[in-house]
Formats: C-alpha cells, structure tokens, sequence
C-alpha cells in the first residue's frame, strides 16, 4: 500500500472563523475515504496524560489510525470486512475509547481501544448504513440509520441490535444528538426525524418547503437560548434552527451538493461538498465566502472533516486527507446576539457577548444605504468593553436625529493589542416606511411578566402573529388582521402563563419568521 505527503503552500482564506496564510497538505490513499473522526482517552497510568488519535475510514472497510495528523503517519487498521465503512463515531468521553463505524450491506463494526483493534458485529440487516451516532453520554445507547428509512438501535454498546420501524422509505443520511431527549435523523428529499425517547420512537419532522435531499445534520454553535442546529443538503441548500421546531432556510452562495457542516462557534464555520467546494462564515452564516485557491487544487467531494484547533482543520476529500492551517487565530470576544430597535427616528443598537478576553471596546459604526452605495462607514460612537470576562455582557448604544432612509450598522470589536474584528447587524434599519418583512427578537428578554414583540411589513396585507409552547401548541394568537404597511409593536403578557421557553411566529404575504422568548417568573 503506497502512502506519500505533498506539501503546497498557497494564500487562502478558510476555517472556522480564522483568516491567514494556510497550507495544504494531502495525503494520498490507494482507496477513497469517506470518514475522519478525533478522539482522546486520559492515561490512568500517568495522571494528566492524554492519548490522542485520529481515524478515518472508506472503501473497501478500510481504517487508517494516527496520533497526529499535522505530523506522523496515518496506519491501515484491519477492520475484519471489505465493504465499504461510510461513517465513524466515537463516544466523545475521555474514560472510554468506543468507536463504531457502519457502512454497506449492513455493516457495523466497534472498536474499544482508540481504533487500535476492531470487531465486526452482526447487524441482522443486510440493508447500506449511513451515519452512527451515541444518544447521550451512555456509550451503551447507539443508533444507527441508512438507506430506506433503515433505523439500527442497540442498548448493550452493539452487542444487539434492533430494527426501529419509524414509517419512512426514503434514505437516511445523517444521525445527531444531543441528548436522549432530542436527537434526530436527516434524509433525503427533506426528511427530518425526531426522537424523544433515546431513538425507540420518532417523529416525522420532514420539512415541507424542500424536494433537496439534506445530506448531513450538525451544531451551529450556541447561543444564549441553546444549542443552534443545522442541516445541509443537496443544490447548497442549509436549513438552520435555534428551537428545533422551526427551520429557516440560508443561502450559501453555491449550487453544489453539501455533505459537511462544521461551527466552532454561533458566528464561525464552514460547509463542503462537492467538487471540492468550501464556504466559509464569520458571521453565523449571514454571509459565506469561498476561496478560488483551495477549490483549484481540490476537485472532489468534501464529505468529512473535523477541526483540530483554532487555526487547523483537517478532511477527507476522494483519496486523500487535507490540512489546512491559518496563521491567526480567533479574537477573544465571543458575540452571542446582535439587535436593534427604532424609535421614531432613533435606532437602539444592542448586543450581548457570552465570553470576553482582553477586550478594549467597540466602534460603532454606520452607513446610509439609500445615498451611498459604496458603502463608506462612519465612526459614530465607542462603547467600553469589560476586558476579560465569561459571564454574560450586554451593550447599548443610541444613534438619535437620523434622516428617513436606510442604514447599515456594524460593531469594531478592538482588543488591547490593537486587532480587531467586525460584527455586522444582520437586518439593514429602514428610517421611514419598511421595505421588506421582519420579526425582531422580543425585548426585555427573559421577561416577567410582559415583553414587547416588534415585527415590519413592507406592504399591506393579511398579518398572523401567534405565540406556541414548546410543543407546538398555540397559546395565543396577537395579530389576525389586515395592516398597512409600517413598523408595529404589540405588548404580549404573560401573566396568566407558567415560566418557560416560548415561541412567537409571524406570517405575511408568504413570509413566515419564528423567534424564541423566555418567560421567568
């Protein structure tokens, strides 16, 4: 078996949320991969100690192990088959080291030794598996899914297995937990499953608005609220939700199939697929970005990749295993929402950090859209930071005596080493009559016992805005009515309900926009 490095250094701009100077590095392989996972297990044997490894896994049951990817060699593992292993997935826990890899013909196989040694477990199906996955932190509780509607559980770490009918026939490309009470199964033309009872039952969760299959399901990051979830899929479609309930649609700026979604945070990540496509965000994924360089000297999918620290992350791409590295690494200052409201002819800007490391403060920043189109922007104000902290922040700002027209705000996050970063409104502020739909997120936010909801509509029309529990019942209905086109705000009380999580949704004119609020009491 031939095995050979090649290092090409070139300028790029990639990675989870870094930019910088970044090599390339592909390994071939006799064999196209399909699977690259990290794992780590604390030595006992020596207090403190970590043993770390790498696997990756493809055609023909192939498993390469290595300690270091950057560095030392990647070893073929006998994996005991020759069908094809098209996905891997480890524990994630530092005492144990069990990976379970899955594949063609209903293949499944363990192992409990860092992928050092591996198992071949009987499956009793004969059916292609997709995706793996560990529900909870029980390393006993697996599930396993593929081709039509094929669901695998086992609660004895793979010694049996047993096959869940969850009444679907089209395949199943990707498993995700979370915990025993919220994982799901993504598949093809926008098949989405829920369980909540650790994979023995599912909900048909499928989303309505798409015929693309969604290829892969992963974090987005978190945020205040939670956890931010993601799904990719066929034609560059991305569908991201920060309740589990309801799914927005992302553009990603490319028609290519995607296959992988990796966040290392709510504001930086990256997506690949096929030809060799990555895009990348810094601003969880209101704008994507792709590099000419690193799509030039990669042409096939990208179907794995994992990220190995600030400023590398690592894939495999057809035959070979690729490392890109930057030179900089992340800014300090996590920002975990970013808002505003309008008052009259006054915009609030508001925005939270969940984590602060030598931060000096903010310029704010503005641009008038309607009479500058290239987008000059103007310091107007600066706001001290709270230098180091990791506890939650929350910033105000007032930009007062604006001219009707529309704005573009922007923050300079500085640190006291002088660099620096922007964080970009998503919404662009209309002084003056709305020129496109939009719910805001509620403010205050918790709330006890009201909170004010404000949302734009862009023409009149017929407006529905309702309030649901976290399962999806409605609780109240606030707006059911013909409006004219304008800015609203409408007082929600919540005195007559229980503290929890809640959801207000808006519908017009074919748009539809859902938010989450919290009610404490």
């Amino acid at each position: 078996m031939k095995k050979f490095i090649i290092q090409l250094f070139i300028v790029c701009l990639f990675a989870a949320g870094f930019k910088g100077t970044c090599f390339y590095i592909p390994t071939d392989f006799e064999e196209a991969l399909y699977s690259i996972i990290y794992g780590f297990r604390y030595n006992n044997s020596d207090a403190g100690f970590v043993d770390n490894y790498y696997l990756a896994a493809g055609a023909d049951g192939k498993i390469y192990r290595s300690t270091d990817p950057l560095t030392d060699p990647w070893i073929e593992k006998n994996s005991g088959t020759a069908n094809n292993i098209n996905y891997l997935k480890n524990s994630g826990r530092s005492d144990t080291a069990v990976t379970f890899g899955v594949g063609d013909f209903g293949t499944i196989v363990r192992s409990l030794d860092q992928g050092m040694n591996w198992t071949v477990l009987n499956s009793n199906v004969t059916g292609k598996l997709n995706s793996v996955e560990f529900i909870g932190s029980d390393i006993n509780n697996v599930i396993a899914a593929g081709d039509s509607g094929l669901i695998l559980l086992t609660t004895n770490c793979g010694v049996n297995w047993q096959t869940i009918n969850a009444g679907i026939t089209k395949n199943l490309n990707s498993v995700y937990s979370l915990n025993s009470f919220n994982t799901f199964i993504a598949g093809d033309k926008g098949t989405l499953l829920q369980s909540s009872n650790g994979g023995m039952t599912w909900n048909n969760r499928s989303l309505p608005d798409t015929a693309s299959d969604l290829n892969k399901i992963g974090t987005m990051g978190s945020w205040f609220f939670g956890t931010i979830l993601g799904m990719v899929g066929d034609n560059g479609s991305l569908y991201r939700t920060t309740n589990f309930l309801f799914w927005d649609s992302i553009p990603t700026g490319t028609s290519e199939d995607l296959y992988e979604i990796k966040f290392k945070n709510a504001g930086s990540g990256y997506v690949g697929g096929e030809n060799g496509v990555i895009r990348y965000t810094t601003n969880g994924g209101t704008e994507w970005f792709s590099d000419f360089f690193i799509s030039s000297i990669n042409s096939e999918r990208v179907s794995s990749t994992l990220i190995l620290n600030d400023t590398v992350s690592a894939g495999v791409a057809g035959n070979k295993i690729i490392v890109l590295h930057a030179n900089e690494t992340l800014l300090p200052v996590e920002l975990s929402a970013f808002t505003h409201t309008v008052n009259n002819n006054a915009v609030k800007l508001i925005w939270t950090t969940s984590s602060e490391i030598n931060n000096s403060g903010f310029d704010i920043e503005r641009t008038n859209v309607s009479i500058n189109s290239s987008q000059d922007w103007k310091k107007i104000g600066f706001v001290n930071g709270n230098e180091t902290a990791s506890t939650l922040n929350n910033y105000e700002f007032t930009d007062r005596g604006l001219n009707p027209g529309k704005y573009n705000y922007r923050l300079k996050q500085i640190d006291y080493n002088g660099n620096y970063e922007y964080y970009s409104l998503t919404d662009e502020v209309t002084i003056g009559a709305p020129d496109k739909y939009n719910l805001f997120q509620n403010y205050p936010n918790p709330f006890n016992p009201s909170t004010n909801i404000v949302f734009e509509i862009s023409k009149p029309g017929f407006v529905a805005l309702t309030v649901y529990d976290l399962r999806g019942s409605e609780i109240r209905t606030l707006v059911n009515e013909n409006r004219a086109a304008g800015r609203y705000e409408i007082k929600f009380d919540g005195s007559n309900l229980s503290s929890g999580i809640y959801f207000y949704k808006m519908k017009s004119d074919g748009f539809t926009f859902t938010r989450k609020m919290i009610l404490t009491k």
